[in-house]
């Protein structure tokens, strides 16, 4: 049953929406399956922990060439919602955790990171073949859009971080 829902979520996440060609919106928001993943010290890890907030998941890798590429705009855009409720969430499919470990020291990526493994934990839940792999969850817990642009993410998070604030002042 679990297998069939991960593929019902997945199937539904690669449908855009035809209403607005300049935003990769999903025409069916889908909610995002209960995750437990590790981080780099080895403690089990929560996606609930992000619920309230706009979360960007980044599924990523060492050796991947164009995911290395995205970081600029994703410290951008991290220093930009610093302050708002925004998170994002490195997922990572390397070999070894020391390959992140040793990336890091020489690269600053300001954000949470999980390990998983190729083919492994979250990446194999997640069914993850190509990378980068990015999702956009809103404050509900709703998967919006996957793989957006630069620009299109953008736009977007002007629009999910202002309602995540909303719902936070309705509490």
């Amino acid at each position: 049953m679990k297998r069939f829902l991960i593929l019902l979520v997945l199937f539904a996440v690669t449908a855009c929406s035809g209403k607005n060609p300049q935003l990769a919106y999903l025409q069916t928001p889908v909610p995002i399956q209960d995750t437990i993943g590790v981080d780099l010290d080895g403690n089990e890890q929560n996606i609930d922990q992000y619920r309230g907030k706009v979360l960007l998941i980044d599924f990523w890798a060492t050796w991947c060439g164009p995911c290395l590429v995205k970081f600029p705009h994703m410290r951008e855009i991290k220093t930009t919602y610093a302050e708002r409720p925004f998170e994002i969430l490195g997922i990572s499919a390397d070999y070894d955790p020391s390959d992140i470990t040793t990336f890091l020291k020489d690269n600053d990526l300001p954000w949470d990171i999980w390990f998983a493994g190729f083919n492994q934990g979250v990446v194999k839940e997640w069914n993850i073949s190509e990378f980068p792999t990015v999702y956009l969850v809103d404050h509900t817990g709703m998967i919006v859009a996957r793989d957006p642009s630069d620009q299109q993410l953008d736009a977007m998070l002007v629009e999910l971080v202002t309602k995540a604030e909303q719902a936070a002042k309705k509490e």
